[in-house]
């Protein structure tokens, strides 16, 4: 018998009920949010590589920078009586260190290795000296003979942890890294063989900061004496305009000079400091022995003799982004140089 009802129809005719509708459609929102959530993690690490790469050519420019700073040192600052008066003596209040700041001790036999407590000689700081320019000129009056007289003009540089009031994000570190530069300095020791009228002939050339060769580009005004091996303040006179020389006063400080660099190394391009609460894994205290708020992502250590100074500086840096992740950059570099 064929039917002839709609009653009598197989129930498939009647399309999906609401309970399979329920679970197909629950099924294709799982699978939906799965993929979803597959194609989310697929870009955040793709977005993380990329930030890992960028953030290492960062962190390898900065210290590229570094190390050709201190490779071309003519003498480096310890953690002695004379390194220590002179990063005291010199004006680092726009930028102040942490204070834990120290710099290293020289190892003048053995390498880099990791210090114990009672034999420590890693630094969070480097200090040394650069010579900027050998200035020449005539000190002779206008009845005599020319007598060229040739000066050595250095600057004090400093590379040092700066802790920053306030982050642009809460993950962010805070510490920073600053390259400080002092004013121009004249060596003393080759200007004392001078007369007095011939020194001072120099001093006000030094201090006006005059070119005679182009006198449409002077060089900057150098207005310190510094005597080399002698603790600050008593290596150090200041220039006066009339080319004679006095005591600094009490509570000077060695000033800062103009850069074309910023001193700040690492916010302005997005990078920190790693603190201490990254850890031994993203490289803190790998050569130092960790302490309160010592060394975080900065560790310096010197070896060898006068004549081949070796200078290792180890950098732990973060990526500031305000991100999930961060970004850790564990990096070392040797610069080798000379203490004249």
């Amino acid at each position: 018998m064929i039917p002839t009802n709609s009653m009598d129809r197989p129930r498939r005719d009647d399309g999906f009920t609401l309970i399979e509708l329920i679970v197909v459609t629950a099924l294709l929102v799982i699978m939906a949010g799965v993929v979803t959530s597959m194609a989310n993690r697929g870009t955040e690490a793709q977005e993380f590589v990329r930030r890992s790469t960028k953030t290492t050519n960062k962190t390898q420019s900065i210290v590229a920078k570094i190390r050709d700073d201190v490779a071309s040192s003519v003498r480096l600052m310890y953690d002695d009586s004379e390194g220590v008066s002179y990063l005291k003596g010199c004006d680092l209040t726009k930028f102040p260190p942490i204070a834990t700041t120290r710099l290293p001790v020289i190892k003048t036999t053995g390498g880099f290795g990791k210090d114990t407590v009672g034999n420590e000689f890693t630094g969070n700081c480097v200090a040394f000296v650069k010579q900027e320019r050998t200035d020449a000129f005539d000190v002779s009056d206008s009845f005599s003979a020319a007598k060229i007289h040739r000066a050595d003009i250095y600057r004090i540089y400093l590379y040092y942890i700066h802790r920053h009031s306030s982050t642009h994000h809460k993950k962010d570190s805070d510490l920073d890294l600053v390259r400080w530069r002092s004013v121009s300095l004249v060596d003393w020791k080759q200007c004392e063989t001078l007369s007095n009228e011939e020194r001072k002939r120099l001093f006000v050339h030094l201090y006006e900061g005059t070119n005679p060769d182009e006198p449409d580009h002077p060089f900057a005004p150098a207005r310190l004496v510094w005597e080399q091996g002698l603790s600050f303040p008593s290596a150090i006179r200041i220039i006066e305009s009339d080319g004679a020389t006095s005591t600094p006063p009490s509570g000077f400080l060695i000033p800062e000079g103009k850069q074309r660099v910023k001193s700040s190394m690492l916010r302005n391009v997005g990078l920190g400091v790693a603190p201490n609460s990254a850890g031994p894994t993203k490289g803190i205290g790998r050569f130092a022995v960790v302490d309160v708020d010592w060394p975080n992502g900065f560790e310096v250590q010197v070896a060898g003799p006068a004549s081949a100074r070796q200078v290792m500086m180890h950098f732990s840096l973060v990526s500031n982004r305000g991100m999930k992740i961060n970004n850790y950059v564990d990096l070392a570099a040797v610069a080798e140089t000379r203490d004249l």
